[in-house]
C-alpha cells in the first residue's frame, strides 16, 4: 500500500498518540498494583481482563507501527 508523506505522518501520529495514551493507561494500572482477576481453585489468579486487553492493545499498535515503518511512501 502506497501512502503520500502527509498521509503517512498523520497515520503515524494517531497511532503514537493511541500508544501513549494506552501505555498511561497501563502505567496507572499497574503503579496500583497489577490488577487480578479471577481466582482459580488451585489458587492461581488471572490478569483483570481490561489490564490484559490494555496490554493487547499496545502490542497491537506496536505491530502497526512497525508494519507501517516498513511500507514505502
Amino acid at each position: 500500500m502506497k501512502f503520500t508523506i502527509a498521509e503517512w505522518i498523520l497515520i503515524q501520529a494517531v497511532i503514537c498518540e493511541e500508544l501513549v495514551r494506552t501505555s498511561a493507561v497501563i502505567d496507572e494500572m499497574e503503579a496500583k498494583g497489577i490488577p487480578q482477576g479471577k481466582t482459580w481453585p488451585d489458587g492461581s489468579k488471572t490478569e483483570d481482563f481490561e489490564y490484559s486487553m490494555m496490554k493487547h492493545r499496545r502490542n497491537v499498535l506496536n505491530n502497526i507501527l512497525t508494519k507501517l515503518n516498513n511500507e514505502e511512501i
